[in-house]
C-alpha cells in the first residue's frame, strides 16, 4: 500500500505536499509504536510551514526525538535544518538524503524557523526490501550502514531519485492497472541506483560543528519554547551536542555574557514584549518563568535604569515614576 496526501503545493512534478505532519502513521508524535505496523511502505512529500506562520513551538515540531521500527528515508527538499543523531550534528542542503536503520533515534533542528522545511519521506518495512533483494543486492544495505547516514549524491542522481518518487505517488493518484507490481518494480530502481552511488562513490556527509550564529540561534530558541519552566544549562548542553563547560565557555567568548546571565536577560526581554502587549506585570513575570514577583520586580527595575539612562532627563523621571507605579503589586 502507498500512503500519500494531497495539499497546496507541488514540491516536484508528480509530487503533492502534505501540510499535516500528524498523517505520518505511527510517528513519535502519536506515542507508543504497536509491534505490527500495517503497511509495507509509505511515502510522503509534505512541507513543514514557517514556525512564525504556524505558531507552533520547537518542543512539538523541531525537538521530537524520532526511532521507528521500520526503515526511514528522507530527502530534503527546502529549508535550513541540521539532524542531531548519536554521531552529532549533520547541516542540510536541499538534494540530501538521510537513510535510518530500525530505531535509529534522529533528531530535526529547524535553524531558521523563516524557511519552510520541505521534504520527502519513505518509511518501508525490512522484510519488503528483504523480499525485493535478490542475490549479493541488498537493497537495505543504505540503512543498515553502520556511520554513514546522510548522502549528499551528484545532481543527476537527484533527478532521478526524485523522478522515481514521483512515479510511485502517481501510483497511488491514478491505481492504474498492475499498480502495485509497478510500483515494487520502481522500488527496486529506486534502492537499486541509491546502493549503486553509495558504493561507488564517497558522498557521505560528516558531522559538523554549527557556526556562531546558527548555535545563538538553536539557543535562542530553546529558551523561548522553555521560557515558562526553569532552563538547565545541562539540558541546553545536551540540545546543541556539547560539554556543559565546553558550551559556558563558548557562549561567554561569543557573547561577552555568561550564558545564566543571558537566559535572565532573554527572560526580562520577552516579559518586556508581553507588558507592552497589554499583559499585566505580575502574569507576564509568571509567563517567563519568575516564580518570583518580588526577583522580577528588581532585575526588571535595573533593566530599565540602563534604558532610561540613554534618554533626556526630563523624559526619564517621568517614565521611572510610571514605571515604579506600575510594577507595585
Amino acid at each position: 500500500m502507498i500512503a500519500s496526501n494531497c495539499g497546496v503545493k507541488s514540491v516536484v512534478p508528480s509530487l503533492k505536499v502534505c501540510t499535516n505532519s500528524a498523517s505520518i502513521p505511527y510517528s513519535s508524535r502519536a506515542g507508543k509504536v504497536p509491534s505490527h505496523i500495517p503497511f509495507a511502505y509509505s511515502l510522503f512529500a509534505y512541507i513543514t510551514a514557517t514556525l512564525s506562520a504556524l505558531k507552533v513551538s520547537l518542543t512539538v515540531l523541531a525537538r521530537i526525538v524520532q526511532s521507528h521500527p521500520y526503515y526511514e528515508m528522507y530527502m530534503m527538499v527546502t529549508g535550513e535544518v541540521a539532524y542531531q543523531t548519536e554521531a552529532g550534528f549533520f547541516k542540510l542542503r536541499p538534494g540530501d538524503m538521510m537513510f535510518f536503520d530500525t530505531h535509529y533515534e534522529h533528531c530535526p533542528i529547524i535553524l531558521n524557523r523563516r524557511v519552510p522545511y520541505e521534504r520527502i519521506v519513505l518509511n518501508i518495512q525490512p522484510e519488503k526490501l528483504q523480499s525485493l533483494s535478490r542475490g549479493d543486492i541488498d537493497l537495505a544495505e543504505c540503512f543498515k550502514q553502520k556511520n554513514d547516514k546522510f548522502f549528499r549524491f551528484p545532481y543527476p542522481v537527484q533527478i532521478s531519485i526524485r523522478s522515481i518518487l514521483g512515479k510511485l505517488l502517481g501510483l497511488k493518484q491514478s491505481k492504474s492497472f498492475g499498480h502495485e507490481m509497478l510500483a515494487d518494480a520502481y522500488l527496486v530502481e529506486l534502492f537499486v541506483t541509491i546502493t549503486k552511488y553509495i558504493r561507488m562513490s564517497s558522498s557521505s556527509i560528516s558531522a559538523t560543528e554549527l557556526k556562531a550564529h546558527e548555535l545563538l540561534a538553536i539557543i535562542d530558541q530553546y529558551i523561548e519554547e522553555k521560557i515558562q519552566h526553569k532552563i538547565s544549562i545541562e539540558e541546553l548542553a545536551k540540545f546543541v551536542c556539547m560539554n556543559k563547560y565546553s558550551l559556558m565557555r563558548t557562549f561567554k567568548s561569543l557573547t561577552d555574557v555568561t550564558i545564566y546571565q543571558y537566559i535572565i536577560n532573554k527572560r526580562l526581554e520577552i516579559a518586556e514584549k508581553k507588558i507592552r502587549a497589554g499583559l499585566d506585570f505580575s502574569t507576564a513575570a509568571y509567563a517567563c518563568g519568575f516564580s518570583d514577583y518580588s526577583c522580577f520586580y528588581f532585575l526588571h527595575l535595573s533593566m530599565l535604569r540602563k534604558l532610561l539612562l540613554q534618554l533626556p532627563n526630563l523624559v526619564v523621571r517621568q517614565k521611572w515614576d510610571l514605571y515604579q507605579r506600575l510594577l507595585l503589586p
